[in-house]
């Protein structure tokens, strides 16, 4: 929503978003409100075998903030997460089990959890400041600092927002922003170019070492491992690793074979 200039989706519609979609994959006739308007809805042509609803088909909530997190626990089968600091995730997964409370349910140890999260395994001797560390990293450590900017802005621009990772860069960051050139209604175009596919050449200034390790699984292979054993005790599950779009197979390899052997 916020690459398209729009604030996120309100959480009761949000909520109501769910409840339907919920209600139709589970087979059932759902009240719908369109424009005003109010009626039962059903999927169609079941008889026919074009949707299969007869296996349970689940749904993956993404939610950070604390309302989000517990329609996850209300409706979802799943969580995925943009991970933060500890306290954070503790404080998350408590809310989804206060939503799944509230709803009558009792989540299953099925119950997925994911991180969404960027990556790099280091070769020996590669820094964090190595232009191949910055290339693998940089389009998703880059939307988390877009990301950071759009909150702090649109929540009174307090100086507690900012993430620590990106505190000694904040102000040329700011910077940069009032010196692009599309009017500030239209600047969340520049702001979000890029988005999550690559690192625009003018923020790759911003990608310190800071900034990586604190928004990525980056290290040698061990200590990788270490990161997702943290992960593990927070009650994460998984990752979903989201590289830019250029370095996408080479990431994904190197993780297949340098750090997964070591977690079977």
């Amino acid at each position: 929503m916020r690459v398209m200039g729009q604030h996120p989706m309100r959480i009761k519609d949000f909520r109501e978003y769910l409840r339907v979609v919920r209600g139709l994959l589970n087979g059932e006739a759902v009240e719908y409100t369109y424009a005003g308007r109010t009626r039962e809805i059903q999927f169609l042509h079941r008889d026919l075998h074009y949707l299969n609803l007869e296996q349970p088909i689940p749904i993956y909530v993404a939610a950070n903030g604390p309302k989000a997190c517990e329609i996850a626990g209300e409706f979802g089968d799943g969580w995925v997460t943009a991970v933060g600091n500890p306290a954070e995730v503790k404080v998350q997964r408590a809310m989804i089990d206060q939503g799944a409370r509230k709803a009558g349910r009792k989540l299953s140890d099925s119950y997925l959890t994911t991180a969404l999260i960027g990556g790099c395994v280091l070769k020996p001797g590669e820094k964090l400041t190595d232009d191949r560390v910055i290339d693998e990293t940089g389009s998703f450590v880059s939307a988390i600092l877009h990301f950071a900017y759009e909150i702090w802005k649109d929540m009174g621009k307090k100086d507690e927002l900012i993430p620590p990772y990106f505190a000694n860069v904040w102000d040329q960051y700011l910077a940069r922003v009032e010196d692009m050139s599309l009017p500030e209604q239209s600047r969340f175009r520049q702001i979000h170019d890029g988005h999550c596919t690559y690192l625009q050449p003018g923020e790759r200034k911003f990608m310190t070492p800071e900034a990586i390790k604190g928004s990525c699984l980056v290290g040698t292979p061990e200590e990788i491992v270490h990161q997702l054993n943290d992960l593990e005790r927070l009650g994460i599950q998984g990752v979903s690793l989201l590289p830019p779009a250029e370095f996408q197979r080479k990431v994904f390899r190197d993780f297949s074979e340098l750090v997964m052997p070591l977690v079977r």
